[in-house]
Protein backbone atom coordinates (compact mmCIF):
# COMPACT_ATOMS: atom_id res chain seq x y z
CA UNK A 1 0.00 0.00 0.00
CA UNK A 2 2.74 2.57 0.64
CA UNK A 3 3.20 2.34 -3.47
CA UNK A 4 -0.37 4.18 -3.12
CA UNK A 5 1.20 7.34 -1.70
CA UNK A 6 3.43 9.99 -2.38
CA UNK A 7 7.15 9.93 -1.10
CA UNK A 8 6.76 12.34 1.75
CA UNK A 9 3.47 10.47 3.30
CA UNK A 10 4.17 8.06 5.70
CA UNK A 11 2.06 4.78 6.79
CA UNK A 12 0.58 6.46 10.09
CA UNK A 13 -0.62 9.37 7.83
CA UNK A 14 -2.41 6.76 5.53
CA UNK A 15 -3.59 4.54 9.07
CA UNK A 16 -4.91 7.77 10.06
CA UNK A 17 -6.75 8.97 6.87
CA UNK A 18 -8.48 5.32 6.34
CA UNK A 19 -9.89 6.17 10.07
CA UNK A 20 -10.88 9.82 9.26
CA UNK A 21 -13.10 7.75 5.87
CA UNK A 22 -14.84 5.65 8.87
CA UNK A 23 -15.25 7.82 11.72
CA UNK A 24 -16.03 11.02 9.63
CA UNK A 25 -19.06 9.40 7.54
CA UNK A 26 -20.25 7.50 10.71
CA UNK A 27 -20.63 10.52 12.90
CA UNK A 28 -22.27 12.71 9.93
CA UNK A 29 -24.67 10.26 9.50
CA UNK A 30 -25.33 9.97 13.32
CA UNK A 31 -27.95 12.53 13.02
CA UNK A 32 -30.20 10.83 10.92
CA UNK A 33 -30.61 8.64 13.87
CA UNK A 34 -30.46 11.06 16.82
CA UNK A 35 -32.76 13.88 15.61
CA UNK A 36 -36.15 11.44 14.78
CA UNK A 37 -35.45 10.61 18.51
CA UNK A 38 -35.33 14.22 19.58
CA UNK A 39 -38.05 14.95 17.41
CA UNK A 40 -40.56 12.55 18.90
CA UNK A 41 -39.38 11.99 22.40
CA UNK A 42 -37.78 15.29 23.22
CA UNK A 43 -40.56 17.76 21.43
CA UNK A 44 -43.23 15.70 21.24
CA UNK A 45 -43.78 16.20 17.43
CA UNK A 46 -46.62 14.44 15.69
CA UNK A 47 -47.42 14.76 12.66
CA UNK A 48 -45.25 17.90 10.49
CA UNK A 49 -42.00 15.40 11.60
CA UNK A 50 -41.63 15.52 7.75
CA UNK A 51 -41.44 19.05 6.77
CA UNK A 52 -39.34 20.45 10.19
CA UNK A 53 -36.50 17.42 9.06
CA UNK A 54 -36.49 18.72 5.45
CA UNK A 55 -35.83 22.32 6.83
CA UNK A 56 -33.11 21.60 8.97
CA UNK A 57 -31.34 19.53 6.35
CA UNK A 58 -32.13 22.58 4.18
CA UNK A 59 -30.24 25.06 7.37
CA UNK A 60 -27.31 22.80 7.16
CA UNK A 61 -26.89 22.44 3.12
CA UNK A 62 -27.18 26.61 2.82
CA UNK A 63 -24.50 26.63 5.92
CA UNK A 64 -22.26 24.42 4.03
CA UNK A 65 -22.90 26.28 1.08
CA UNK A 66 -21.70 29.37 2.93
CA UNK A 67 -18.44 27.80 4.51
CA UNK A 68 -16.80 25.52 2.04
CA UNK A 69 -15.29 28.06 0.49
CA UNK A 70 -13.55 29.69 3.22
CA UNK A 71 -12.56 26.32 4.26
CA UNK A 72 -10.91 25.86 1.09
CA UNK A 73 -8.84 28.57 1.49
CA UNK A 74 -7.82 28.27 5.25
CA UNK A 75 -6.87 24.56 4.51
CA UNK A 76 -4.02 26.33 2.24
CA UNK A 77 -2.98 28.82 4.27
CA UNK A 78 -2.89 27.00 8.13
CA UNK A 79 -2.87 23.41 6.82
CA UNK A 80 -5.29 20.43 6.74
CA UNK A 81 -5.11 19.06 10.32
CA UNK A 82 -6.50 22.14 11.98
CA UNK A 83 -9.23 22.15 10.15
CA UNK A 84 -10.11 18.27 10.36
CA UNK A 85 -9.70 18.52 14.62
CA UNK A 86 -11.64 21.56 14.25
CA UNK A 87 -14.39 19.69 12.61
CA UNK A 88 -14.50 16.80 14.89
CA UNK A 89 -14.57 19.11 17.89
CA UNK A 90 -17.38 21.23 16.85
CA UNK A 91 -19.47 18.46 15.80
CA UNK A 92 -18.67 16.66 19.30
CA UNK A 93 -19.92 20.48 20.53
CA UNK A 94 -22.94 20.29 18.39
CA UNK A 95 -24.37 16.70 19.27
CA UNK A 96 -23.79 17.39 23.44
CA UNK A 97 -25.69 19.98 22.45
CA UNK A 98 -28.23 18.76 20.84
CA UNK A 99 -30.40 16.38 23.27
CA UNK A 100 -30.51 19.72 25.33
CA UNK A 101 -32.46 21.83 22.89
CA UNK A 102 -35.95 22.24 24.30
CA UNK A 103 -36.88 24.17 21.23
CA UNK A 104 -37.56 24.12 17.51
CA UNK A 105 -35.30 27.34 17.29
CA UNK A 106 -32.59 25.83 19.72
CA UNK A 107 -32.53 22.57 17.33
CA UNK A 108 -32.15 25.00 14.46
CA UNK A 109 -29.23 26.55 15.99
CA UNK A 110 -27.23 23.38 17.01
CA UNK A 111 -28.18 21.80 13.52
CA UNK A 112 -26.20 25.51 11.71
CA UNK A 113 -23.26 24.54 13.95
CA UNK A 114 -23.15 20.84 13.09
CA UNK A 115 -23.21 21.89 9.47
CA UNK A 116 -19.75 23.92 10.38
CA UNK A 117 -18.45 21.43 11.32
CA UNK A 118 -19.55 18.51 8.79
CA UNK A 119 -18.63 20.68 6.20
CA UNK A 120 -14.85 21.16 7.75
CA UNK A 121 -14.65 16.91 8.32
CA UNK A 122 -15.92 15.72 5.05
CA UNK A 123 -13.96 18.98 2.73
CA UNK A 124 -10.70 17.91 4.64
CA UNK A 125 -10.67 14.01 3.96
CA UNK A 126 -11.77 14.77 0.54
CA UNK A 127 -8.28 17.40 0.66
CA UNK A 128 -6.49 15.10 2.32
CA UNK A 129 -7.19 11.99 0.17
CA UNK A 130 -6.27 13.66 -2.82
CA UNK A 131 -2.56 14.98 -1.23
CA UNK A 132 -1.24 11.71 0.05
CA UNK A 133 -2.68 9.57 -3.25
CA UNK A 134 -0.32 8.97 -5.61
CA UNK A 135 -1.76 9.32 -9.24
CA UNK A 136 -1.80 6.17 -10.46
CA UNK A 137 -2.98 5.19 -7.11
CA UNK A 138 -5.92 7.38 -7.00
CA UNK A 139 -8.59 5.39 -7.97
CA UNK A 140 -7.49 2.32 -5.60
CA UNK A 141 -7.66 4.97 -2.29
CA UNK A 142 -10.79 7.01 -3.26
CA UNK A 143 -12.40 2.93 -3.43
CA UNK A 144 -10.49 2.20 0.10
CA UNK A 145 -11.57 5.54 1.96
CA UNK A 146 -15.20 4.77 0.39
CA UNK A 147 -15.45 1.52 1.24
CA UNK A 148 -14.87 2.24 5.08
CA UNK A 149 -16.72 5.12 4.68
CA UNK A 150 -19.75 3.02 3.80
CA UNK A 151 -18.39 0.54 6.86
CA UNK A 152 -18.48 3.39 9.44
CA UNK A 153 -22.40 4.48 8.38
CA UNK A 154 -23.42 1.11 8.81
CA UNK A 155 -21.89 0.00 11.87
CA UNK A 156 -22.92 3.99 13.67
CA UNK A 157 -26.04 2.76 12.35
CA UNK A 158 -26.51 -1.06 13.96
CA UNK A 159 -24.39 0.03 17.49
CA UNK A 160 -25.29 3.41 18.38
CA UNK A 161 -28.57 3.43 16.78
CA UNK A 162 -30.04 0.27 19.25
CA UNK A 163 -28.45 2.37 22.31
CA UNK A 164 -31.70 4.05 23.81
CA UNK A 165 -33.17 0.79 23.85
CA UNK A 166 -30.60 -0.94 25.94
CA UNK A 167 -30.30 2.02 27.94
CA UNK A 168 -33.94 1.67 28.77
CA UNK A 169 -34.44 -2.15 29.15
CA UNK A 170 -31.91 -1.07 32.13
CA UNK A 171 -34.40 1.38 33.75
CA UNK A 172 -33.44 4.92 31.98
CA UNK A 173 -36.24 6.73 31.11
CA UNK A 174 -36.28 7.57 27.55
CA UNK A 175 -34.92 11.26 27.23
CA UNK A 176 -32.02 10.58 29.12
CA UNK A 177 -31.25 7.74 27.15
CA UNK A 178 -31.37 9.68 24.42
CA UNK A 179 -28.92 12.10 25.48
CA UNK A 180 -26.27 9.39 26.72
CA UNK A 181 -26.73 7.80 23.36
CA UNK A 182 -25.43 11.02 21.87
CA UNK A 183 -23.14 12.12 24.68
CA UNK A 184 -21.56 8.58 23.34
CA UNK A 185 -20.56 10.11 19.93
CA UNK A 186 -19.49 13.19 21.46
CA UNK A 187 -16.27 10.87 22.97
CA UNK A 188 -15.92 9.72 19.80
CA UNK A 189 -15.52 12.84 18.45
CA UNK A 190 -13.29 14.37 20.79
CA UNK A 191 -11.17 11.23 20.67
CA UNK A 192 -10.92 11.37 16.90
CA UNK A 193 -9.97 15.14 17.08
CA UNK A 194 -7.11 13.61 19.09
CA UNK A 195 -6.45 10.94 16.20
CA UNK A 196 -6.45 13.69 13.67
CA UNK A 197 -4.06 15.99 15.70
CA UNK A 198 -1.46 12.90 16.38
CA UNK A 199 -1.91 11.08 13.30
CA UNK A 200 -1.78 13.41 9.90
CA UNK A 201 0.95 15.29 8.39
CA UNK A 202 1.54 18.64 10.01
CA UNK A 203 2.55 21.84 7.83
CA UNK A 204 0.82 23.24 4.74
CA UNK A 205 0.58 21.91 0.99
CA UNK A 206 3.74 23.00 -0.88
CA UNK A 207 1.59 24.17 -3.62
CA UNK A 208 -1.19 25.86 -3.35
CA UNK A 209 -4.17 25.53 -5.30
CA UNK A 210 -6.06 28.65 -7.02
CA UNK A 211 -9.27 28.84 -5.59
CA UNK A 212 -11.77 31.08 -7.20
CA UNK A 213 -14.60 32.98 -5.09
CA UNK A 214 -17.98 31.59 -5.22
CA UNK A 215 -19.47 33.48 -7.65
CA UNK A 216 -17.03 33.43 -10.32
CA UNK A 217 -16.62 29.66 -9.43
CA UNK A 218 -20.22 29.47 -10.08
CA UNK A 219 -20.12 31.55 -13.62
CA UNK A 220 -17.19 29.64 -15.45
CA UNK A 221 -18.88 26.13 -13.98
CA UNK A 222 -22.21 27.19 -15.88
CA UNK A 223 -20.22 27.98 -19.26
CA UNK A 224 -18.51 24.87 -19.00
CA UNK A 225 -22.05 23.75 -19.14
CA UNK A 226 -22.35 24.35 -23.04
CA UNK A 227 -20.58 21.06 -23.23
CA UNK A 228 -23.72 18.51 -23.46
CA UNK A 229 -21.78 15.75 -21.27
CA UNK A 230 -20.66 18.07 -18.89
CA UNK A 231 -24.16 19.51 -18.68
CA UNK A 232 -25.69 16.12 -18.01
CA UNK A 233 -23.05 15.71 -14.95
CA UNK A 234 -24.30 18.62 -13.41
CA UNK A 235 -28.28 17.38 -13.76
CA UNK A 236 -27.01 13.80 -12.53
CA UNK A 237 -25.12 15.55 -9.85
CA UNK A 238 -27.94 17.46 -8.60
CA UNK A 239 -30.20 14.15 -8.53
CA UNK A 240 -27.56 11.83 -7.24
CA UNK A 241 -26.76 14.08 -4.43
CA UNK A 242 -30.58 14.17 -3.41
CA UNK A 243 -30.42 10.39 -3.71
CA UNK A 244 -28.07 9.81 -0.99
CA UNK A 245 -29.39 12.93 1.31
CA UNK A 246 -33.00 11.86 0.70
CA UNK A 247 -32.23 8.17 1.83
CA UNK A 248 -30.38 9.27 5.02
CA UNK A 249 -32.65 11.31 5.99
CA UNK A 250 -36.34 10.09 5.40
CA UNK A 251 -35.70 6.32 6.03
CA UNK A 252 -34.97 6.33 9.69
CA UNK A 253 -37.71 8.72 10.27
CA UNK A 254 -40.27 6.72 8.03
CA UNK A 255 -39.62 3.42 9.85
CA UNK A 256 -39.40 5.69 13.23
CA UNK A 257 -43.39 7.00 12.39
CA UNK A 258 -43.80 3.92 11.31
CA UNK A 259 -43.03 2.17 14.14
CA UNK A 260 -44.62 4.48 16.80
CA UNK A 261 -48.13 4.55 14.66
CA UNK A 262 -47.81 0.69 15.47
CA UNK A 263 -47.53 1.03 18.87
CA UNK A 264 -44.01 1.00 19.46
CA UNK A 265 -41.78 3.72 22.30
CA UNK A 266 -39.99 5.70 20.38
CA UNK A 267 -36.20 3.58 21.06
CA UNK A 268 -38.01 0.83 19.41
CA UNK A 269 -39.27 2.76 16.56
CA UNK A 270 -35.97 4.60 15.38
CA UNK A 271 -34.35 1.08 15.81
CA UNK A 272 -36.74 -0.39 13.51
CA UNK A 273 -36.06 2.74 11.02
CA UNK A 274 -32.42 2.50 11.73
CA UNK A 275 -32.78 -1.21 9.82
CA UNK A 276 -34.21 -0.17 6.92
CA UNK A 277 -30.80 2.10 6.53
CA UNK A 278 -28.82 -0.40 7.41
CA UNK A 279 -30.62 -2.90 4.89
CA UNK A 280 -30.46 -0.24 2.36
CA UNK A 281 -26.69 0.96 3.17
CA UNK A 282 -25.76 -2.85 3.00
CA UNK A 283 -27.20 -3.56 -0.53
CA UNK A 284 -25.10 -0.36 -1.90
CA UNK A 285 -21.95 -1.34 -0.09
CA UNK A 286 -22.10 -5.27 -1.48
CA UNK A 287 -22.99 -4.07 -4.81
CA UNK A 288 -20.50 -0.92 -5.33
CA UNK A 289 -17.43 -3.13 -6.46
CA UNK A 290 -19.25 -4.70 -9.21
CA UNK A 291 -21.54 -1.17 -10.63
CA UNK A 292 -17.57 -0.22 -9.77
CA UNK A 293 -15.63 -2.83 -12.71
CA UNK A 294 -18.97 -2.25 -14.76
CA UNK A 295 -18.89 1.35 -14.85
CA UNK A 296 -15.01 1.68 -15.85
CA UNK A 297 -15.74 -1.33 -18.84
CA UNK A 298 -18.60 1.00 -20.57
CA UNK A 299 -19.36 4.12 -22.39
CA UNK A 300 -19.46 6.51 -19.54
CA UNK A 301 -22.94 7.91 -20.53
CA UNK A 302 -24.17 4.33 -20.58
CA UNK A 303 -22.99 3.49 -17.51
CA UNK A 304 -24.96 6.83 -16.00
CA UNK A 305 -27.80 5.80 -18.04
CA UNK A 306 -28.10 2.57 -16.23
CA UNK A 307 -26.97 4.24 -12.85
CA UNK A 308 -30.06 6.55 -13.45
CA UNK A 309 -32.36 3.54 -14.56
CA UNK A 310 -31.67 1.65 -11.35
CA UNK A 311 -31.57 4.78 -9.32
CA UNK A 312 -35.02 5.75 -10.95
CA UNK A 313 -36.82 2.20 -10.60
CA UNK A 314 -35.42 2.27 -6.68
CA UNK A 315 -36.57 5.56 -5.92
CA UNK A 316 -40.13 4.90 -7.65
CA UNK A 317 -40.53 1.42 -6.29
CA UNK A 318 -41.30 3.36 -2.86
CA UNK A 319 -44.99 3.92 -3.93
CA UNK A 320 -45.79 0.42 -3.27
CA UNK A 321 -44.70 0.23 0.03
CA UNK A 322 -47.28 0.10 2.36
CA UNK A 323 -45.54 -0.65 5.77
CA UNK A 324 -41.50 0.04 5.79
CA UNK A 325 -41.60 -2.38 8.88
CA UNK A 326 -43.04 -5.29 7.25
CA UNK A 327 -40.61 -7.90 5.72
CA UNK A 328 -42.10 -8.57 2.28
CA UNK A 329 -41.18 -4.97 1.55
CA UNK A 330 -37.19 -5.79 2.37
CA UNK A 331 -36.38 -6.74 -1.59
CA UNK A 332 -37.97 -3.22 -2.46
CA UNK A 333 -35.63 -1.58 0.05
CA UNK A 334 -32.34 -3.95 -1.23
CA UNK A 335 -33.07 -2.33 -4.95
CA UNK A 336 -33.30 1.19 -3.37
CA UNK A 337 -29.36 1.22 -1.92
CA UNK A 338 -28.82 -0.81 -5.32
CA UNK A 339 -30.01 2.01 -6.80
CA UNK A 340 -29.00 5.18 -5.18
CA UNK A 341 -25.48 3.63 -5.04
CA UNK A 342 -25.52 3.30 -8.62
CA UNK A 343 -26.55 6.71 -9.67
CA UNK A 344 -24.23 8.23 -7.00
CA UNK A 345 -21.04 5.77 -8.84
CA UNK A 346 -21.91 6.52 -12.27
CA UNK A 347 -22.67 10.56 -11.90
CA UNK A 348 -18.61 10.68 -10.26
CA UNK A 349 -17.40 8.42 -12.82
CA UNK A 350 -18.95 10.72 -15.72
CA UNK A 351 -17.57 14.12 -14.08
CA UNK A 352 -14.51 12.81 -13.45
CA UNK A 353 -13.79 11.44 -17.46
CA UNK A 354 -15.40 14.97 -18.78
CA UNK A 355 -13.73 17.75 -16.05
CA UNK A 356 -10.84 19.18 -18.74
CA UNK A 357 -7.44 19.24 -16.95
CA UNK A 358 -7.72 23.21 -17.77
CA UNK A 359 -10.64 23.35 -15.69
CA UNK A 360 -11.11 20.63 -13.46
CA UNK A 361 -11.62 22.47 -10.19
CA UNK A 362 -14.21 24.44 -11.99
CA UNK A 363 -16.42 21.39 -13.18
CA UNK A 364 -15.90 19.51 -10.31
CA UNK A 365 -16.87 22.44 -8.04
CA UNK A 366 -19.91 23.14 -10.72
CA UNK A 367 -20.58 19.76 -9.80
CA UNK A 368 -20.65 20.03 -6.21
CA UNK A 369 -22.51 23.13 -6.33
CA UNK A 370 -25.77 21.50 -8.38
CA UNK A 371 -25.61 18.92 -5.76
CA UNK A 372 -25.86 21.16 -2.76
CA UNK A 373 -28.98 23.19 -4.99
CA UNK A 374 -30.45 19.33 -5.21
CA UNK A 375 -30.21 18.36 -1.84
CA UNK A 376 -31.48 21.98 -0.66
CA UNK A 377 -35.04 21.37 -3.24
CA UNK A 378 -35.76 18.08 -2.51
CA UNK A 379 -35.02 17.56 1.23
CA UNK A 380 -37.26 21.02 1.17
CA UNK A 381 -40.04 19.70 -0.48
CA UNK A 382 -39.36 16.17 0.82
CA UNK A 383 -40.22 16.89 4.17
CA UNK A 384 -43.38 19.10 2.37
CA UNK A 385 -45.03 15.95 0.91
CA UNK A 386 -43.81 13.67 3.64
CA UNK A 387 -46.55 15.13 5.87
CA UNK A 388 -49.23 16.46 3.53
CA UNK A 389 -48.84 13.48 0.88
CA UNK A 390 -47.37 10.44 2.36
CA UNK A 391 -44.11 8.86 4.25
CA UNK A 392 -42.74 7.69 1.18
CA UNK A 393 -43.50 10.39 -1.02
CA UNK A 394 -39.89 12.00 -0.73
CA UNK A 395 -38.71 8.90 -2.28
CA UNK A 396 -41.18 9.02 -5.39
CA UNK A 397 -40.66 12.65 -5.78
CA UNK A 398 -36.82 12.10 -6.07
CA UNK A 399 -37.65 9.03 -8.52
CA UNK A 400 -39.52 11.36 -10.64
CA UNK A 401 -36.73 13.34 -11.30
CA UNK A 402 -34.03 10.62 -11.75
CA UNK A 403 -36.40 9.65 -14.44
CA UNK A 404 -36.10 12.95 -16.00
CA UNK A 405 -32.58 13.07 -15.70
CA UNK A 406 -32.44 9.34 -17.40
CA UNK A 407 -34.22 10.43 -20.57
CA UNK A 408 -31.80 13.16 -20.38
CA UNK A 409 -28.77 11.17 -20.49
CA UNK A 410 -30.42 8.78 -23.44
CA UNK A 411 -30.23 11.81 -25.42
CA UNK A 412 -27.37 12.75 -24.66
CA UNK A 413 -25.93 9.44 -25.87
CA UNK A 414 -27.21 9.43 -29.15
CA UNK A 415 -26.42 13.38 -29.58
CA UNK A 416 -23.06 13.90 -27.50
CA UNK A 417 -21.73 10.28 -27.39
CA UNK A 418 -18.12 9.49 -26.26
CA UNK A 419 -15.35 10.01 -28.26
Amino acid sequence: MLTWLKPNIRLSHFVTLLYGGFVSIALIVFVNIGQPYLLLENLGMDGAEGTLTGSLTVAAEVTALLTIGYFGVLADRIGRKPLIVFGAVVMGVAYFLMPLAGTIFALFIVRIVLGVGTTAETSMITTILHDYSAEKARGKMMASVGMLMGIGAVLMNVIVGNLPERFIDQGVDAITAGRYMHWIVVVICFVSAGVFYIGFKPGTPVSREERLPQLELIKRAFAEARKPRIALAYTASFVSRSDLVILGTFIVLWGTVAGRDQGMDTAEAVAAGVRLFVITQMAGLLCSPVLGFVTDKINRVTGLAIGLLLGAVGYSSMWLVTDPIDPAFLPLFILLGIGQTACNLSAQALVGQEAPDEARGVVIGGFGFAGTLGIIFSTWIGGVIFDLWMPSAPFVFVGGLTWLVFFHALVIRRVAPVK
